[in-house]
Order: C-alpha cells, then structure tokens, then sequence
C-alpha cells in the first residue's frame, strides 16, 4: 500500500502538486522506521537526591532480590514489606511493596507487560521503494539523511549512565544484604525442639516472613567463666537460651514435650534436670556482630503447618490425637519461637569439675571489638584464670565448627569473623513464644 501510494504521486500528478503530496504521504506512513530497539521495563524513581543513603542501599537490595528471584535463584522474600517511602513509578503506578516489585520484574524475564526503552537503529522509508521509485522520490523530496546520533535521544552527559548490575555494586551494601542467607542457613524460620543436652530444629517451616526482620549491629565481645548450679541452668548456657520473666515460659510446663516419637533424640526432662546439680565449668569468648528481631506481624504461619494442626485435631481418639500433636511439635514444627537471635560466633570450652556445687563465682568482661587493645585483653584475662582455677585450662577452645581454636589466635579468629558476615552462626535466642499457642484460636 505504502509502494503503490508513492507510486501514484509520483506518475500520476503534475510536477507542481508531487513535492506538496510526497511530504504529506510520508508524513502518513512515517518518515523513519525503527530496525532495532531495547524492550524492557523502566522503574522511575522520583526526587531522588532527597532519598538518604540507607534507603538507597534498601532499594538496591530489593532489586537484587528481585533479580535473584526472577531468574529463579531464590524465593521471594518479604513480601509484604512496606517500600513506598522509596518513590518507586512503574508505569505511572506507585509501587507500594516489594511483593509488586518481585512480580513485575518476573514478568520481564517471562517477557510479560514488555515496552520500549530506547530506539538503537532507524533507516529511511523511502528507502523501502523499489530502486525507481527512490531516484524519482528524490527529484521531488527535500528529504535529507539525518546522522543517527542526532536522531536517537541519548542519556545527556550530565547524567551518570550505569548497567543495573554495575550499579547495584557500585557501593558497598549494609548488612540487610545478608539476612537471607542468615535466616536460611540458621533455619530462622523453623521452630526448635527442646531435645536432650542440645536444640534441635524441626524438620518443616512453620512460618515464613513477610517483612524484613529489623537488624541491630552489636560488635560486642565476652569473654565469661561460670560454673552453673544446675543442668538445665548448663542446658540453657550451652545453648545460649535466654530467658525472661515476661516469657512466662517454664520449661518443665511446655506441652507435647513429655515424650519424643524419635527413640534416638530423646527431649530434655527439665523436670529433673533443675533439680540435678551441674559440675561443668564453661569458659566461652562470644562475638556478638548482630541481633535480628521481629514480631509476629512480621511473619505468617505457612499452610502447611496449619493444615497439619487442623487434621490433628480432627482425630476422634483422644491417645491417638495426643500423640499426634506431640509429633507435629516435637518433630515436624518445634515447640518454640525465639522472635530475637544474636548472630556472631563462639569459642567454649568444658570443663568437669570434682567440686560441686558450684564453687566459682561468675566472671564476665565485656569488651567493644574496635578496641585497640581487645585482643591483648583476652588474651591476658584468660591467663589470669588458667592460672588461678585448676580445672581451667584455657589455652585453646572450639569454635562453632568443632575447630581447634589456639588462645593466641583468637585475634585471628575475631578479625576473619568480622569479616564473613555469611559465617556467622546463632550465639544466643530470647523473647520465646511457643509455637502450640497457635491451638488457641483452634
């Protein structure tokens, strides 16, 4: 239609009307067309010099996530988290959490809701004629090929023009980055289960979260020797469990823990391990780095974990439902929730005593890791007590690992730590709730 509406101009009109009527017929079909652009998506952030560095960094976070998530590297995490205070357009629509972030960046990589973001390459349309009608075109045309560089609107050179990826590592990431790996390589979103001399893990998800945990950086060290009076006080230091008044938890009450369905991982009996004298003398260095902290509106019980309680208690026999609800928390789901983890590391060691009850005093130093002379103040504090105590020897330890960790190279040990936050491990819980609370609104 294009070839025959040119042609008509030009063998059909008089030589005074072909010039008017050739401008007005490109001017219909267009006098470019485009033979190569880049289709993708734009994310349009408004005022972006007012947004401070912490939010710019939470940005870059998020659309890495999102990346990662996309290709199919990881699951979507936080969902829900709330990040219309970043001014975020897509498509002229405010984004209001990381959940429609997430699933638009999905949707390009399935090359869904693609558009136009910038025209690489154009040509003529005269230039689609036959080679007559092209010599003819421009005897009666004005038309001038225009340089490309001057046609396609380029990023001016005020502006700073990354790569997404160049750009989201331009910068060192705050610690936020991290949180993912932290909440899967310590299970965070599985319960524990109180078994015998250790915590274990249950073997399925409980919940998930919906929103970022809020993260709190310590950087603190301690270096303590202590030698509880009692097995479950030596059961809660070994497994850095902290308790407080307002948990309101005792122990030897929780329900489902009076027996465990797996013969070779029995439970703790806290009713009698508080009444069991301890001889054990502990002598740890803890690195506390963080401390991660939410609360239950952060977080939802999967599908999964309530359709096991709703089944469980749909069983008529009342011995038979029982012992269910023993399995679904002692094995599957756990029996408690630590809602704050301190992650860092921690060198211990054990020591049987033959004088018990508890003849050593507790005795703590607390030490900020940027101080200058921290390692020396290890160092000479553990001396003083493998001096003075004669069951303590403190000249190595064991690290989370089960390494061998020598009293001279713990400022080795404290250095390499702080800088592999990935490696960091779980060094104590507190602000309990117990999973089986989920029964009250059944």
């Amino acid at each position: 239609e294009f070839v025959q509406d040119i042609r008509d101009v030009l063998e059909r009109l008089d030589s005074t009307e072909r010039s008017r009527v050739l401008e007005e017929t490109f001017n219909n079909y267009g006098n470019y067309l485009v033979t190569s652009a880049t289709a993708g998506g734009v994310i349009t952030i408004k005022n972006w010099s007012e947004i401070d560095d912490a939010s710019r960094s939470r940005l870059k976070i998020y659309l890495q996530w999102s990346i990662e998530y996309a290709k199919g590297i990881s699951l979507k995490n936080f969902e829900d988290a709330f990040i219309d205070d970043l001014n975020l357009d897509i498509n002229s629509k405010k984004v209001q959490n990381a959940g429609e972030l997430y699933r638009w960046i999905k949707d390009l990589y399935n090359y869904e809701g693609l558009q136009i973001i910038s025209y690489e390459k154009f040509m003529p349309t005269y230039q689609l004629l036959p080679e007559d009608l092209i010599q003819k075109t421009l005897e009666y045309s004005n038309i001038q090929h225009i340089d490309e560089s001057e046609f396609i609107s380029r990023t001016h050179s005020q502006y700073d023009k990354k790569s997404v990826l160049e750009w989201l590592t331009s910068s060192d990431l705050p610690l936020m980055l991290h949180i993912c790996d932290w909440i899967q390589d310590n299970s965070l979103h599985y319960g524990t289960i109180l078994q015998r001399s250790k915590l274990g893990r249950a073997k399925k998800a409980a919940f998930r979260f919906l929103r970022e945990p809020k993260i709190t950086q310590i950087n603190k060290i301690t270096i303590i020797l202590t030698q509880p009076k009692t097995r479950q006080e030596a059961y809660l230091l070994e497994n850095g469990i902290i308790l407080k008044e307002e948990d309101g938890l005792e122990l030897d009450k929780i329900p489902f823990t009076e027996h465990s369905l797996i013969p070779d991982i029995p439970l703790e009996n806290f009713k009698n391990s508080k009444k069991q004298f301890s001889n054990a003398i502990y002598c740890q260095i803890i690195f506390h780095t963080i401390k991660i902290s939410f609360d239950l509106s952060d977080i939802k019980y999967s599908p999964e974990f309530l359709n096991a309680v709703d089944s469980a208690l749909q069983e008529q026999n009342e011995p038979s439902k029982y012992e269910t609800l023993c399995k679904l928390f002692g094995e599957d789901y756990g029996h408690l929730l630590p809602k704050t983890l301190t992650l860092g590391g921690v060198l211990s060691k054990k020591y049987i005593s033959n004088n018990y009850p508890a003849d050593i005093p507790t005795q703590q130093l607390d030490i900020k890791d940027d101080d200058p002379d921290v390692h020396q103040k290890i160092e000479n504090l553990l001396e003083i007590w493998n001096k003075e105590f004669k069951d303590v020897n403190t000249s190595f330890f064991l690290n989370n690992e089960g390494d061998l960790i020598y009293r001279n190279n713990i400022g080795d040990w404290v250095k390499t730590l702080a800088a592999e936050p990935k490696s960091w491990n779980i060094v104590s819980l507190e602000d309990w709730m117990q999973i089986y609370k989920v029964l009250e609104n059944k």
